[in-house]
């Protein structure tokens, strides 16, 4: 599956750290979160119940679900610009993709994961 495709890695809380040296622009890959998609709501809990019932040994860990339905509940997604040496934390209980891009960017990052 693509990373650029809205999907959560967990079913509990966990957190992800991205250093941005050079930082974030329009110019850059950039991450897109649809902010709050990590509390608990009614999608949250039809996820939480559909999803490891569907489960096989195949199945992508990361769960995808549409961005129309995502928006639907969560609104527009945020995409973050930021300026040189920044951390970027996010809870990737919440519902995220890398933006994107049709034409070639870059992006500079040191990334790392703080386990919870």
């Amino acid at each position: 599956s693509s990373v650029s495709s809205s999907h959560c890695d967990t079913f509990h809380d966990t957190f992800k750290v991205w250093f941005y040296p050079f930082g974030l622009s329009p110019k850059n890959i950039r991450m897109i979160y649809y902010q709050k998609s990590h509390r608990l709501n009614p999608l949250r809990l039809l996820i939480e119940y559909i999803y490891p019932v569907i489960m096989t040994s195949k199945t992508d860990r990361s769960w995808r679900v549409p961005d129309e339905l995502l928006r639907l509940f969560f609104g527009r997604p945020s995409i973050p610009v930021c300026s040189p040496n920044t951390f970027c934390i996010a809870n990737t209980h919440g519902f995220h993709a890398r933006e994107q891009t049709f034409t070639p960017r870059d992006r500079f990052q040191i990334h790392f994961s703080i386990p919870y």
